[in-house]
C-alpha cells in the first residue's frame, strides 16, 4: 500500500496533503518492522499500536482526499479497505503478543506474595508475640557472655 500511495499521489500539488498521506502510509510497515525487532513485548505492542494508528490516519486522509478531488473514488475505497484489514491484523498480533506475554508471567503452582504478606525462607524464624527483642539501649548478649562491670 505504501508504494501505491507514493505512485498515486505524486501528481498532487498540495504538498502538505501529499507529504502527510505518504508519511502515514510509510509509517505503517516501518512501525511494524521496528516493533517486531524490539526485544520486549511492551515495546513490540507499542510500535504495533503506532502502525495501527497510522492505518487510521491513512484512512482519514483517503476519505478527505477523495472528497476534495485529490484521490479518485476507487483508489480511496481500496486504501480504506486495506487499512481496515491491516488494522484488524495488527490488533490480532497485539492480542497474541499480550497473551503470550501474560502466559509467561504465570507459572503453575506459583504463589505470588500478596501486598500484606511477608516473604520468608523455609527456615526463617519469626519472633513470637512474647519473645523479647533488643531495645536500642540494650546490649545483645550470648548465654555465656560476661556482663560489663561498673568502674
Amino acid at each position: 500500500m505504501s508504494a501505491s500511495i507514493y505512485l498515486k499521489t505524486r501528481e498532487i500539488r498540495d504538498f502538505g496533503f501529499r507529504d502527510q498521506i505518504t508519511r502515514a502510509g510509510l509509517s505503517i510497515p516501518s512501525n511494524i518492522a521496528e516493533g517486531l525487532e524490539r526485544s520486549t513485548s511492551p515495546d513490540q505492542m507499542k510500535f504495533l499500536d503506532y502502525a495501527r494508528a497510522s492505518c487510521g490516519e491513512v484512512r482519514t486522509q483517503a476519505i478527505v482526499g477523495q472528497k476534495v478531488g485529490f484521490i479518485d473514488e476507487s483508489t480511496a475505497e481500496v486504501w480504506i479497505k486495506e487499512t481496515r484489514e491491516l488494522s484488524a491484523m495488527i490488533q490480532g498480533l497485539i492480542r497474541s503478543i499480550r497473551s503470550r506475554s501474560n502466559s509467561q508471567l504465570r507459572t503453575p503452582n506459583s504463589q505470588l506474595p500478596t501486598p500484606n504478606s511477608e516473604l520468608r525462607t523455609p527456615n526463617s524464624q519469626l519472633p513470637t508475640p512474647n519473645s523479647q527483642l533488643p531495645t536500642p539501649n540494650s546490649e545483645l548478649r550470648t548465654p555465656n557472655s560476661e556482663l560489663p562491670t561498673p568502674n
